[in-house]
């Protein structure tokens, strides 16, 4: 079954993408141990705002988020690296809640952040 792609251009990205799980461990003996967990799932983090979307794509960036609910149901997304290759990434919502900046009942700007699902 073919997951759904989350399509729509934000106007800024981020990509955290150096993240590192060690366990530090101290011994009787006063000195520590370092053991290396391997590499975190990437974040991607995605800011929208008016100048950069259509009437309709806020809402449905909304529908998208509520349809997947929340953290709860991955989806792709494409991810451009330095050279312009283009990778899709399994990810999910980082958050379940949605959070939007409305200004005279226009949403204004907001973000979302995504994390990579390694499962």
């Amino acid at each position: 079954m073919s997951l759904p792609k989350f399509t729509w251009t934000p106007k800024r990205r981020k990509i955290v993408e150096d993240r590192y799980r060690t366990l530090k461990t101290k011994m009787e003996s006063g000195r520590i141990q370092y053991r290396s967990k391997g590499k975190r799932p990437r974040i991607f983090e995605l800011e929208f705002d008016k100048q950069n979307m259509t009437k309709n794509e806020p809402h449905e960036i909304v529908e998208f988020f509520k349809a997947r609910q929340g953290m709860a149901e991955p989806f792709n997304l494409d991810v451009k690296d330095e050279e312009g290759n283009t990778e899709e990434v399994k990810v999910h919502f980082a958050t379940d809640v949605l959070t939007k900046e409305i200004t005279a009942d226009t949403v204004y700007r907001f973000s979302l952040t995504f994390e990579e699902s390694l499962w």
